[in-house]
């Protein structure tokens, strides 16, 4: 009995495991000068101008941990003309499990642009 009893215990804890693979987080981007081009530095990808919508991002092989927080780091890059071209590195933890919850909470990120003139 005790082993029936051991054997459904290691069976949900190992469910219970698995679920936490999908978490997910969302992330978006205000700029102090409307209109900015926003990219992906990585990859070259314009996303949008700014004010930026909600990205969702999802757990994958890219997650660092920092402080024991799984976050995932994304290199952006903000762009206008007459502006110094500003890169920055984000951090998006993951605190949700469901992507609905995540996009109703998003990290937000205020950058500012230093004028050219």
């Amino acid at each position: 009995m005790s082993k029936r009893l051991l054997l459904l215990i290691c069976f949900l804890l190992s469910i219970g495991f698995l679920s936490a693979d999908d978490m997910f987080s969302a992330f978006q981007i205000i700029t102090k000068s409307s209109s900015a081009f926003v990219s992906l530095y990585d990859i070259d990808l314009y996303l949008y101008k700014t004010p930026s919508p909600v990205y969702p991002v999802m757990l994958d092989e890219y997650m660092v941990l920092q402080e024991g927080i799984p976050e995932r780091k994304i290199n952006i890059i903000i762009t206008k003309d007459g502006y110094v071209l500003l890169k920055k590195t984000i951090f998006v933890p993951f605190f949700y499990i469901k992507e609905k919850e995540a996009l109703k909470h998003p990290t937000v990120y205020s950058c500012s642009a230093m004028s050219l003139s």
